[in-house]
């Protein structure tokens, strides 16, 4: 299968499960589709459940689910990305081209549904906690983590900057996460009637108007530096490639420096910073990184000054920095 924008649009909307492969990590009676037919689904859990009116779980692939929107924009950035995408040194064209991805993402899906109360809910219980805590704390991640309902997509690195070629990473990482969301999806679909208060006051939390908060202006000096990291932030969260070439890395830093309204920021600067940043080998999925190149304050800098913050908020929250 060609990854072409037919395919992409038929796993967009299809209302059925495909299966690739074989194995079987969740047993059948956690599976969401026979809780689902064995349960009738109470609306609200339901309309939570689902990602715009859809069933969310639209591929099992060696037998780890596969979140159909985080699929599609997997997808999508191979198609529209500017950059090479490579697995493993071979450029992506096919959708069989993403076998070894599948394979070490199932990996880390079976690790993260079999060990999510190990991992995210019994290091955070109280001693002596009753069943009530314990569905908050489930009801909490689903709700306050990021990686639901999120358009994720894949990690990715560059190994040279030269050649524009972008490799995937983290795939057992990825899996993982998913692995967490279905387990803990599994629990709700199961004990709806203990989740069902939960999401109605998330609703009604959520219909309550609120003032539109602003970030507040850095107490500390904003930098040319600062603004190349707001660039990549902003180019990442909008599916963008990095521009590399001294032309293509030229027009950036003018266009920057038309964007930059909360602080001056020189064309010539920026571009000298931009070299050097992507010469220091900075991982932007690192916070550790981060925080070595660009000090402890940096996203709260990179919120002020950004002209996408609600991208690259989502971009934060998504890669959990």
């Amino acid at each position: 299968m060609v990854i072409n924008k037919e395919f992409i649009q038929e796993l967009q909307s299809d209302q059925g499960t495909g299966i690739i492969g074989t194995g079987d990590i969740v047993p059948k009676a956690l599976t969401h589709s026979y809780i689902l037919r064995n349960n009738q689904p109470n609306k609200i859990v339901y309309d939570n459940y689902c990602i715009n009116g859809l069933l969310p779980y639209s591929m099992v692939i060696n037998g780890a689910y596969h979140r159909r929107d985080d699929l599609v924009n997997k997808l999508k950035m191979i198609l529209h990305s500017k950059n090479s995408i490579y697995l493993n040194d071979k450029e992506i064209k096919y959708f069989s081209d993403l076998d070894p991805y599948f394979k070490d993402y199932a990996d880390g899906f079976k690790v993260g549904f079999n060990e999510f109360d190990n991992d995210i809910i019994k290091p955070y219980l109280i001693l002596l906690a009753d069943k009530t805590d314990y569905t908050n704390k489930v009801f909490e991640y689903i709700t306050k983590k990021p990686w639901w309902n999120k358009k994720i997509g894949f990690s990715y690195t560059f190994k040279d900057l030269k050649d524009k070629k972008c490799h995937i990473v983290e795939a057992c990482d990825d899996g993982k996460k998913q692995g967490y969301l279905y387990k803990a999806w599994s629990i709700i679909l199961a004990n709806q009637n203990h989740f069902i208060k939960l999401f109605s006051d998330l609703a009604q939390d959520a219909e309550q108007p609120r003032e539109p908060q602003q970030p507040e202006k850095p107490k500390y000096r904003i930098s040319a530096k600062h603004h190349v990291m707001a660039d990549i932030f902003e180019r990442h969260a909008t599916g963008q490639g990095i521009p590399i070439g001294k032309n293509e890395r030229e027009a950036a830093c003018k266009d920057r420096a038309k964007k930059c309204t909360k602080q001056e920021c020189k064309p010539n600067t920026f571009y000298k910073n931009y070299n050097r940043f992507t010469e220091s080998g900075t991982d932007i999925n690192k916070e550790s990184d981060l925080i070595k190149y660009f000090g402890e304050d940096w996203q709260e800098i990179l919120l002020y000054i950004t002209t996408e913050p609600v991208k690259v908020k989502e971009y934060l929250q998504d890669h959990q920095i």
